[in-house]
């Protein structure tokens, strides 16, 4: 091999080495890839995707089919007479329900049931139908409501305290 061809060779190889250590360092910084989460206590507003206000007002945990959905929705689900629900009443212009998730214990993450929910003037109210019952008191249990803003920039994603 010619002396001028190795040389060559080495410097593409020098180069290449050099920016794949440069690559590596410039993204050691994976918050950057990561949800900043903001916490918000019950009661507190919260602005979501596009300046939409969100607040909770209510927070309720029932097995009661007939308080949480409708004669249709009992019909339809009238096999169900175990499941618990956990029913959020929130004060939102935000029309989407497919980034809002539940999550129990920090292990249990459910995502907004079909059935229950709905939508009022001014509010919504999310139904959640929980898998495993939650054993003791309410208050006991860590529940965390997570809206996502996907299209915001900066990936904000809003926790909502449902306990205290």
């Amino acid at each position: 091999m010619l002396k001028q061809t190795k040389y060559c060779l080495m410097l593409i190889l020098a180069v290449m080495i050099v920016t794949i250590i440069g690559a590596s360092v410039k993204n050691l910084n994976t918050n950057q890839y990561c949800y900043q989460e903001k916490n918000i206590k019950l009661g507190q507003t919260a602005l979501l995707y596009r300046k939409h206000p969100f607040r909770i007002t209510h927070v309720e945990m029932t097995t009661d089919l007939a308080k949480v959905f409708n004669q249709q929705e009992q019909r339809i689900l009238k096999d169900d007479q175990t499941k618990q629900f956990i029913v959020v009443k929130a004060v939102s212009s935000y029309q989407s329900s497919e980034h809002i998730t539940l999550n129990v214990d920090n292990n249990n993450i459910y995502e907004v049931s079909p059935f229950g929910t709905h939508r009022y003037a001014s509010s919504y109210r999310y139904v959640f139908c929980l898998s495993k019952k939650l054993s003791g008191a309410f208050n006991s249990h860590s529940l965390r409501l997570s809206v996502d803003n996907p299209d915001l920039p900066g990936r904000t994603r809003h926790t909502f305290l449902l306990t205290k």
